[in-house]
């Protein structure tokens, strides 16, 4: 720890800069929008070679599906449910999800990030930039770096407050496909 705030080193160019005045994309780091750019001019996401543009859609709900049920871990009985045509995809995975146990928030959190991640390729073949620059931009670390998440994190009213917001606009996202 530094003495006037945590630093971490931007992903691009490793410069050392305030967490505090970092850009988040992708989940990683950066120090500056060209470092952005940058990086997302070397890393463009497409999607995996052999699914059919036909098939993106289903693609993308499935994923961000998935991704809100990760979210529904942390938030237990609280939880978002995704309607319309993009809840009919999902109607088995949704259940087997909910019937699992709670796991430990930080895996819940890698695992989210792993579906949005598989997610953006489609998002961005399917014309959807906002909605792809928003789940690039989310951050979660504060709830993988909390310690004290105790008995289950259901039960704790920060992660609910940070997590909730989340799971709805991406429940919102895959309904709109």
């Amino acid at each position: 720890m530094w003495p006037f705030g945590k630093k971490v080193a931007c992903f691009q160019c490793d410069a050392k800069v305030k967490l505090a005045s970092t850009k988040l994309r992708r989940g990683f780091r950066f120090c500056s929008d060209a470092c952005v750019g940058a990086f997302l001019a070397a890393n463009v996401l497409r999607p995996r070679p052999g699914v059919p543009e036909s098939d993106y859609t289903n693609q993308a709900v499935m994923e961000l599906g998935a991704a809100v049920g990760e979210l529904n871990r942390l938030l237990g009985s609280d939880g978002v449910t995704i309607t319309g045509s993009a809840g009919s995809i999902l109607g088995a995975i949704s259940a087997a999800q909910a019937m699992q146990q709670l796991e430990d928030a930080k895996d819940a959190v890698f695992r989210y990030n792993d579906h949005v991640t598989n997610a953006l390729p489609f998002l961005y073949a399917l014309g959807r930039q906002a909605d792809a620059d928003y789940l690039e931009c989310v951050d979660l670390e504060e709830i993988q770096d909390m310690s004290a998440l105790g008995a289950g994190p259901m039960q704790n009213a920060k992660v609910r407050r940070i997590v909730r917001p989340v799971a709805e606009r991406v429940a919102r996202i895959a309904e709109s496909l």
